[in-house]
Order: structure tokens, then sequence, then C-alpha cells
């Protein structure tokens, strides 16, 4: 039997940061279209000071989407262990929240889910460790809350087992770091039934406990891990994307003048490198992250990122200077566009430099 206490506030809280993306996302174009008519490098910087704090928001919203995702696997996963168990999902209190609680015959769990994706965070150890002693803590909290609540007749209070959930692999945590058990979201039924405790439960506190733990607790704001924050890195991939964007408009921008000599005017290459490149680049970031696509193949990848802004941008601006789409001259430029991109790409790769993800 499982019980929402609140619903999945991960996911309440993804879609709050989504929606705040948007309106700086909406905000950053209106200031790139002032900037573009009336020839304003202030509104070009004002928009992609907006586009950073919308990818923050963006890479938020992702994180929580991610984590709302990896708590909806493991409630289902819990629903296995049948009516010899009472589940309570999201559990909100005053000193946080716990994921998952698990109350049987044979003890308490507070349970911590972890739905990692990055390869890096899997494997490292620190992170792993961190997620442990949150999920102690956490347990301990609990058990704190378990003894105030005077549900058990005797004075001897049952301790909490605290459970790091990792749906996609489970990191091995040293032991002797922490009491923590770490394990994979499949083996997790099996173990919370296979658990030797000295204490045990009768079905009657099982049930007091489950009603006590079902009653309406304080909602606090739960505040993003630093291995969450760290893991899902949420300005590196902009400022990633940032200096792409300059060495791209750097780039593209000495191909025209070098081809056009005469056009060459400094003001004008520092606009053009910020709002072809930077605004373009990380406008396309946060498109792909608000709707989370995502591409292996690097050239794929950045070249999405650049033409899914830079395409609808060019068919408004051709629509409204009444100009022909399939002109040879914006055929070429396309081209031209595509082709700087994978020059850059190329260079990265020979400096052995990290390329956006």
């Amino acid at each position: 039997m499982q019980f929402d206490l609140f619903g999945n506030f991960a996911s309440r809280f993804a879609v709050r940061n989504k929606i705040l993306s948007l309106i700086f996302l909406i905000s950053a174009f209106l200031c790139l279209v002032v900037g573009v008519v009336f020839d304003f490098y202030l509104a070009l910087f004002i928009s992609i000071i907006l586009l950073l704090i919308a990818g923050a928001f963006a890479s938020i919203s992702t994180t929580w989407g991610l984590g709302a995702k990896g708590e909806d696997k493991v409630a289902k996963e819990l629903e296995k262990l049948g009516d010899d168990y009472r589940v309570v999902n999201d559990f909100h209190f005053a000193f946080g929240n716990i994921d998952h609680i698990v109350i049987g015959k044979n003890g308490i769990f507070a349970i911590e889910t972890k739905n990692w994706q990055s390869k890096s965070s899997m494997l490292d150890g620190n992170l792993a460790e961190g997620a442990s002693k949150q999920a102690a803590r956490n347990a301990c909290e609990l058990n704190k809350l378990i003894q105030e609540s005077r549900v058990f007749s005797s004075n001897f209070v049952p301790w909490v087992f605290s459970v790091v959930v990792f749906t996609n692999a489970a990191p091995v945590v040293s032991p002797e770091k922490t009491q923590t058990t770490s394990v994979s979201c499949e083996q997790l039924c099996s173990f919370i039934k296979d658990n030797k405790s000295r204490i045990k439960l009768s079905p009657n506190e099982v049930s007091s406990l489950f009603g006590y733990l079902s009653n309406d607790f304080v909602a606090s704001s739960k505040r993003m891990s630093f291995e969450e924050l760290r893991d899902n890195r949420i300005f590196q991939n902009y400022l990633q994307y940032i200096l792409f964007g300059i060495v791209f408009g750097v780039f593209f921008n000495f191909g025209v003048y070098l081809i056009y000599p005469s056009i060459w005017d400094l003001g004008e290459f520092v606009r053009d490198v910020m709002l072809h490149g930077i605004i373009v680049f990380v406008m396309g970031k946060l498109l792909f992250n608000l709707f989370e696509i995502r591409l292996k193949e690097a050239i794929l990848r950045v070249s999405c990122v650049y033409f899914v802004v830079y395409l609808p941008l060019f068919v408004i601006a051709t629509i409204v200077t009444n100009g022909a789409l399939f002109d040879p001259l914006n055929v070429t430029e396309f081209a031209m566009r595509f082709l700087v991109i994978v020059f850059a790409v190329l260079v990265y790769r020979m400096l052995r430099l990290k390329l956006p993800d």
C-alpha cells in the first residue's frame, strides 16, 4: 500500500522552473529584437544575461524532472512489496524531504533516490558517499520524529535504515565511510524483504506509524544537494556554448571580411559575434534543455543547437524584408555557417578541448 503525501514535489518544482525559464527566454528574445532593430548593443548584452538566467532555470528544471522520473520508477518498484509493507512517497517535514519511507515488520527504511545520468557521476565515489550521508541524515531525523510521536508503547524505538537507490547503477560506497546501503532499483525490494532486524514490528505498530506519518506535516522547500548541482552542471554547458559561440563568430566574421574587406568595422564585428555566435548558440542550448533533446554526435549536436534558432530567425527576417528564402546567396551563407561549425569542431578536437554537451 502506498501513500503520496504531497504528490510529486520534484515534478511540480521542475514545472515551475520550466515556466520561469520560458519567461526569461521570451524576455531575452524581446531584448534581442530591440538590439537588432535599433542597433542597441546594451540590449544584446542584456539578452545574453537573460539567456543565462533562463538556462539556469532550465537546467534546474531538467535536474528535478530527472529526479521526479527516478522517484516514480522507485515508487512503482516498491509496489511489488505487497500488503505486508506500507509506503509513504515524497515525505516532507521540518528538516527536508525523504523520497520514500517503507514500513514493515522487519524495519523502517528511509530511501533516497538518485537518477544520475552522466557516467562521471556514476563512478564518482565522493558523489556516491555524499548521497549516502544525505540518506543517513534523513534516517536520523526520521528516527527522532518517530521517537517524538510515541507511536510505540515501549521506550525503545526501532532504528531507521538508510538506503540510497541509484536508478541507473549502484556505485560502490566504502562501508567504513557510511552505514547507508546502496542498491540499484532492481535490488531494492529484495534488500528490504531480506533485511534482518532484531526488532519485529507488529501489524498494529506498522499501521499506527503509517497513519502518523500520513498526517499533515508542514512541507519544506527541498534544497538541491551539492551532488545534484554538480551532476547537472547548471552553468557549465552554457559557458561552453558561449565560448564556442565566440569561436564560431570570430571564424565566420573573419571569413566574411576576408571576402569583403571593404565592409570591415570593429563595432559590427563585435555585434555579429554576440548576435550570430553567442546568443544563437545559448538560445539553442536552452531550447534543447527545455525539450530534453540529446544528441551524441558532436557536429550534429552543435549544428542543430545553432540552426534550431538561426533558421527561424532567418526566415522571419527574410519575410519582413520581402527577400527570397532560396536565394543562392542565402544558400551559400547557410553552407558557410555549417562549414565554419565543422571547422570549429575540428579545431576543438585538434587542441583537445571539451566540446559543448
